[in-house]
């Protein structure tokens, strides 16, 4: 799949030796499947890099969207600012946005679940 995003051997090398290579492929696969352009696609593989160290994602387990927030907050604003990033709210969207589909993709994404109090309209989260 790196060889397809990326013409340069050297950069879908390092894209194959990443952590979670097996999930990264099948969500840009999934991308492609969608219709993503192949700029799309190495803005996503790009981003799925960051998001597995700013997150520092493991083979398991669920990570909530505050988690997701606060990492692309970390990222978006760090100092010294990365030369490519121009306009951090874009960035932590972009980081916020790939890091949500991605981690829904793979059922990884924890969402909180709400239920109806029989006597009440509001709806409560559940603890």
């Amino acid at each position: 799949m790196f060889n397809l995003v990326y013409r340069y051997r050297g950069t879908a090398a390092r894209h194959e030796a990443a952590p979670l290579v097996e999930e990264r492929v099948r969500y840009l696969a999934h991308c492609q499947e969608q219709g993503a352009a192949r700029g799309t696609l190495k803005q996503i593989a790009q981003m799925m890099l960051v998001v597995i160290e700013e997150l520092d994602l493991k083979e398991k387990g669920r990570v909530s969207n505050n988690k997701i927030v606060t990492a692309a907050d970390r990222w978006a604003n760090r100092e010294p600012r990365h030369y490519n990033i121009k306009h951090a709210r874009k960035a932590r969207s972009h980081f916020i946005s790939v890091a949500t589909q991605w981690l829904r993709f793979l059922g990884r994404l924890r969402v909180h679940e709400t239920r109806q109090h029989p006597t009440w309209s509001k709806s409560l989260p559940i603890t």
